[in-house]
């Protein structure tokens, strides 16, 4: 599969022993299912009318470059008519709360989103944006690590 291929790559291209990578790969079969493989990734979070932001269940297999013989089990996912996936960097959860040590994590993520969500008017550009710079408040400034978000959605017409 991929990510087999990936960490194949990445075996031959990284230029330590110790560098590893994650991934989250999500393949839509259809309207209303997909498929998530985590390799040592947070899962994205599905969002739905009616319903709270939540994380796709299920554990993430090990990151790429880890394990000679890993495997990533596809975690399956029914969707409902109108959904949205939100993947994302962990350099937004691991984003501080305040000036302690307390990470802001999946659950204060979830939180977040379920706000932005709130503030957004269903326009997809303003949810990530309202993410991002509530990410950034509650971390007291701009997030130490790599900070990526893509919003996938099905908006039947």
């Amino acid at each position: 599969g991929l990510l087999e291929r990936l960490q194949d790559v990445l075996r031959v291209e990284r230029h330590a022993d110790h560098v590893f990578t994650t991934v989250c790969m999500v393949s839509l079969d259809g309207d209303r299912t997909a498929s998530i493989r985590l390799a040592g990734h947070p899962p994205p979070l599905l969002l739905a009318a009616g319903r709270a932001a939540a994380p796709i269940a299920g554990s993430p297999g090990p990151p790429l470059g880890i394990l000679d013989d890993a495997r990533w089990d596809a975690l399956p996912l029914a969707l409902p008519e109108a959904w949205s996936l939100l993947l994302y960097t962990d350099g937004v959860t691991d984003g501080r709360i305040g000036a302690g040590t307390a990470r802001l994590g999946e659950e204060g993520l979830t939180e977040v989103v379920a706000a932005a969500q709130a503030g957004a008017e269903a326009q997809p550009h303003e949810l990530v944006r309202l993410i991002v710079e509530r990410a950034e408040d509650l971390n007291g400034g701009p997030l130490a690590d790599d900070v990526a978000l893509v919003l996938i959605a099905r908006r039947p017409t």
